[in-house]
């Protein structure tokens, strides 16, 4: 891949201004919040709010089925979800289909789910009670199946990433050690990432109507550049920006749903629409990592800036993130934006504002509750 090295000192400058912005965040001790109660006093109180949140994301699957005339009973059929996978993509990408309203509230409350789910999963696998940890999985059962339907692999990577981090971040609450990182820990993440990509190649395949290992080899070449080609791309476009800058966009590229959403803007699919060539192939892609989105909106100072306001507050919540639930919450937030950014940015979307959104109101309200009683 093309490398042009201005924007890789850019992406190492973010990385440093990241870095002391958290160091000197994490020196910051806030008085306890008065509503904050200990985490483990009521965070057993989730579980039943965690199992109806998933049926109710579950129901996302059938309605986006029914909306596309298909047929439930033969989704369970392999050729059958090939082809109506097929059909979607095709519906989607070329007559601009798009799901009622609905459906988006569903796939956000599906977030909101693996959210909870990751919170409580913290909570079995501490206190040993993983007899029905199925349950706790089902927001990640439903991205799959929503995939297989709309053939977008995203909302496998920002489900997954939800419940990881929000795992994280409550197994560190509730002990004493930190997670770590043991190496029967790291065989399973690599058997769940090998499950994960050939799950990733059948959606693939099925977009493209191919098979066989001809169609395997294809996809794994369009994943290389899904996977290694965004610092190339980003390097590229940052090389032009240099040349000319053009008129800020004041946050239409970092909060691009929000914009969409009070029609200031349109989102376009994939954010950016311009593609980048990025090897002599020649191969090109049009994901330029989250870090182009924050200077295109408020220039590379301002971007600098942005980043390093992020990243003094994740310091603060992570100092803090066990005496106060919005500790707790940004902390979680940081770390999902943070293991997006090479893609995009994760405030680009409604449906995960909305997810965060409401783990706030109700950490708030079980605080509250739990601090009368």
């Amino acid at each position: 891949f093309y490398l042009y090295y201005a924007g890789s000192a850019f992406i190492l400058l973010a990385s440093g201004i990241v870095y002391v912005g958290g160091n000197i965040g994490m020196n910051i001790k806030l008085t306890k919040d008065k509503t904050f109660v200990k985490f483990s006093d009521f965070i057993y109180r989730l579980k039943y709010l965690s199992l109806y949140l998933s049926i109710i994301g579950l129901l996302v699957v059938p309605l986006m089925i029914y909306n596309v005339n298909g047929d439930i009973i033969k989704f369970f059929n392999i050729g059958y979800i090939r082809m109506l996978s097929r059909y979607v993509s095709y519906i989607r990408y070329a007559l601009n289909y798009n799901f009622p309203f609905y459906i988006q509230i569903l796939l956000g409350i599906n977030y909101f789910a693996s959210l909870i789910n990751g919170i409580y999963f913290a909570y079995i696998y501490l206190n040993k009670k993983m007899k029905y940890f199925f349950i706790y999985i089902i927001p990640i059962i439903t991205s799959v199946l929503i995939s297989l339907v709309t053939t977008e692999k995203a909302v496998i990577i920002y489900t997954l990433l939800l419940f990881i981090t929000s795992f994280f971040v409550s197994y560190n609450s509730l002990n004493n050690e930190e997670f770590k990182i043991s190496f029967k820990k790291m065989m399973m993440f690599i058997n769940i990432f090998i499950l994960i990509f050939m799950i990733f190649i059948f959606i693939q395949m099925s977009r493209y109507g191919m098979s066989g290992i001809d169609g395997i080899k294809y996809v794994v070449s369009v994943f290389k550049i899904y996977a290694f080609g965004h610092i190339s791309a980003f390097s590229i476009w940052f090389t032009k920006y240099l040349m000319y800058m053009a008129p800020l966009g004041c946050g239409r590229y970092t909060f691009a749903g929000i914009f969409s959403l009070l029609n200031i803007s349109e989102r376009e699919p994939g954010i950016f629409i311009d593609y980048s060539v990025i090897s002599q192939k020649p191969l090109m892609t049009n994901i330029y990592t989250a870090f182009r989105g924050l200077i295109v909106d408020f220039s590379l100072l301002g971007a600098i800036l942005v980043m390093f306001f992020f990243s003094l507050l994740a310091g603060i919540a992570y100092a803090n993130y066990k005496r106060s639930y919005l500790s707790f919450i940004y902390l979680i937030l940081f770390y999902s934006i943070t293991l997006l950014s090479f893609i995009t940015s994760l405030l680009n979307y409604n449906t995960l504002i909305g997810a965060f959104g409401l783990l706030g109101l109700t950490m708030g309200y079980y605080n509250l509750r739990s601090h009368r009683r």
